[in-house]
């Protein structure tokens, strides 16, 4: 058996015989438009900045840390539950998320909400 790096299994191909290497992306796809969200949505972006300590641009940007990620989970939350908004406008306003991801980020965010709402009551 070769040994392909940390791959232990030989790689499949894809079109011109290029090897996958493990290695994926994380989430964008080249060409995907960069839009500004509403002055109503930053607003709201800009509280839950401000609760968290982390500025806009972490948010927008995609970073991966546990504050940025909880925070972004309570802004999709936050303006689902005010505006609405179908959940592919709120990923892609928000720095280009599948909507998936976002409905993964609310159902996490409405879970830490209810849960700490039960630990106050005991």
């Amino acid at each position: 058996m070769t040994h392909y790096g940390a791959l232990t299994h030989k790689p499949s191909t894809f079109g011109a015989g290029q090897p996958l290497t493990g290695i994926r992306p994380y989430r964008r796809q080249i060409g995907n438009p960069v839009v500004m969200p509403p002055a109503e949505w930053l607003e709201i972006i800009d509280e839950a900045c401000v609760r968290h300590r982390l500025h806009r641009k972490d948010i927008l940007a995609g970073w991966k840390s546990v504050e940025a990620v909880a925070c972004r989970n309570e802004i999709w939350a936050e303006l689902r539950r005010r505006f609405g908004t179908s959940l592919t406008k709120i990923g892609m306003m928000t720095g280009g998320f599948h909507h998936t991801t976002v409905l993964h980020g609310i159902r996490c965010a409405l879970r830490n909400v209810h849960s700490h709402k039960s630990e106050s009551v005991q």
